[in-house]
């Protein structure tokens, strides 16, 4: 409102009227009904029926002229047609000493808002309605007061327009400089609002959760990755924000033990908001059967020199513009440091930790696998040693038979052990086991069964077969029969005494046209959704498998998927605690011509 640029608007033209147009409306309305009930006879004046319908138009045309596409500046009509008819009032009511009043606000308006021109035209008004007591006919200006009394208006006439051009440029400065700190204000968020949303999306592309806390311990940027994590530790991360596990929610953060709970208190985010650092933290993360493991670092963010003690940081943080060199950090060095918050951060490290885990398991395993046949062995070529050096051997004797039966046993079971091994470390089975032909999925289910029917009778496991009368063919190498093989082999060794173990082939349309589908099912245990994921890690073998001394080193299933690949095919574990588990292995079909 300080100046014609400012008011653009509907809303800025119709706040100018009421500021500035309307008081003098409204009193020229008073004088003239005041008029109409004392002087009815003036109101029979041309001028002044002019000069009040003058004040009358310049109020419709600043409310209702469209200044703002015509352009401001020619609103100086209004308050220039509204002191003309002051001044005709001025001159035809001299005996009203205070109709002057009624020119105050044009006279102001136009010193205010509308510069030298409006300087100019309110001089000249004030001029106008005082000339004529100086030259009128009878001005009666015969003593030192009346020239006083006449020159009086002029002269307050000036400093009013005078003290309202200062007060308006006093203002308009006012109102610059604070639209200047707007704008670099408006710059400084605009800034700062880039920062936020390129950190936003720095974070969210990583495959690390970082949570930043402000001072006061409320998440103020949360990855999506971090929302994930929460949500695996119980978090409610459906919210904005999580900001605590729901009521009667089950613990879901544990020590590296995965069994004993970790507090409340003593959880990164707690010890984060309680101002503690911690460069790292290993915890396992999710319901029992399905943790993950997460490692977990929160540090303390200082603006200045973090307190002695008080956290891992020690100098000025960047961007502060407190580092060396710094006039500012010389300026400051003395300030007491400003608490900025805390940022969390944690990485899912559970392929690394079952790694580490699975290697000392391997190398725990293999001691076994290896030590038993070579016990066997030893001990019973130590029997032949022995019988050979008494001389008490004769031919077909029993016990020489069996030790040797027995050590040749063991030798064939160390020396597959030392096969699976070498099979385990080949890389790539792609161009492994000679040229592909067709080859019927049922026939190699049906060898599979005729291998393992003695193994099941002697653990009471019945052991079903159903396949198609139809043959299911697939292009194929030899070594798929070994892939089909294994599945019916942990299958049969992972069943308890009496379970029931179905071998089933079938064809089934796929999203790039039929495919050959062979599933083997058992009655078992089952596995977690954690041992289902390692399953197809080389080496990995479940805790009951190695608590039942189940036979095998954990490289069937890894070996088999490497072989089911070379083919083109998927091979897929469907298992739960208590369910057993459905493994099932997905070829294309033979196109036939």
């Amino acid at each position: 409102m300080l100046g014609p640029e400012r008011d653009v608007t509907l809303r800025g033209r119709v706040r100018v009227f009421v500021v500035w147009q309307l008081p003098t409306l409204l009193l020229t309305a008073y004088l003239a009904t005041a008029l109409a009930l004392t002087a009815p006879h003036l109101l029979a004046s041309t001028p002044i029926v002019l000069s009040l319908a003058l004040v009358a138009a310049a109020s419709v045309a600043a409310l209702a002229a469209p200044w703002e596409r015509w352009g401001l500046a020619w609103r100086i009509v209004v308050p220039a047609a509204t002191l003309l008819a002051t001044v005709v009032l001025r001159l035809d009511l001299g005996d009203l000493r205070s109709i002057g009043l009624l020119s105050v606000l044009p006279l102001t308006w136009l010193a205010f808002e509308f510069g030298g021109r409006g300087i100019v035209l309110a001089l000249a008004g004030a001029f106008a309605q005082s000339a004529w007591t100086f030259v009128g006919p009878g001005t009666g200006l015969s003593t030192g007061l009346a020239w006083v009394q006449a020159s009086l208006f002029p002269v307050v006439t000036i400093a009013v327009v005078v003290t309202a051009r200062s007060l308006a440029m006093l203002l308009q400065r006012k109102q610059d400089d604070l639209l200047a700190s707007r704008a670099a204000l408006r710059e400084q968020l605009d800034l700062a609002r880039h920062r936020l949303l390129v950190a936003e999306r720095v974070t969210g592309v990583i495959d690390a959760g970082v949570c930043y806390l402000d001072d006061r311990g409320r998440p103020a940027l949360l990855n999506p990755y971090a929302r994930h994590l929460a949500a695996l530790a119980g978090y409610d991360a459906s919210q904005p924000v999580p900001v605590g596990p729901p009521p009667g929610s089950p613990h879901r953060v544990f020590y590296e033990d995965r069994v004993t709970p970790v507090p409340a208190r003593e959880q990164i985010v707690a010890r984060a908001r309680r101002g503690d650092d911690e460069p790292g933290r290993l915890y396992w993360v999710g319901p029992p059967g399905d943790q993950r493991a997460m490692m977990a670092s929160c540090h303390q963010l200082w603006e200045g020199r973090a307190p002695s003690g008080g956290g891992q940081h020690r100098g000025p943080l960047p961007g502060t513009g407190t580092g060396p060199g710094s006039g500012a950090a010389d300026e400051r060095a003395d300030e007491p440091p400003v608490h900025l918050g805390s940022v969390v951060a944690a990485w899912d490290v559970t392929e690394l930790t079952e790694a580490v885990e699975v290697r000392d398991r391997f190398l725990s395993t293999v001691s076994h696998e290896l030590r038993t046949p070579l016990t066997s062995i030893i001990g019973h070529n130590e029997l032949l040693a022995e019988a050979l050096e008494n001389g008490g051997h004769r031919p077909g004797d029993p016990r020489l038979v069996r030790s040797v039966d027995s050590a040749r046993r063991n030798a064939a079971v160390l020396m597959g052990r030392i096969n699976d091994l070498l099979e385990a470390s080949r890389e790539d089975l792609a161009d492994v086991g000679g040229d592909r032909s067709p080859t019927d999925l049922a026939d190699l289910a049906r060898q599979a069964h005729d291998r393992h029917r003695a193994l099941a009778a002697e653990r009471s496991t019945t052991l079903r077969l159903d396949v198609p009368p139809a043959p299911v063919r697939v292009l194929a190498q030899p070594r798929l029969a070994q892939a089909v093989d294994q599945l019916v082999s942990n299958a049969v060794k992972h069943s308890p005494d009496g379970g029931c173990v179905t071998i089933t082939v079938r064809r089934e349309d796929g999203p790039n046209g039929p495919d050959a589908v062979v599933a083997v099912r058992d009655t078992g245990d089952g596995m977690t959704p954690a041992e289902a994921r390692q399953a197809f890690t080389r080496f990995y073998r479940t805790e009951r498998a190695r608590r039942s001394a189940t036979q095998g080193l954990g490289i069937g299933l890894p070996v088999a998927q490497r072989v089911v690949a070379a083919h083109a095919g998927t091979i897929e574990l469907d298992s739960a605690p208590g369910a057993g588990t459905t493994a099932t292995i997905r070829l294309p079909q033979e196109r036939t011509p």
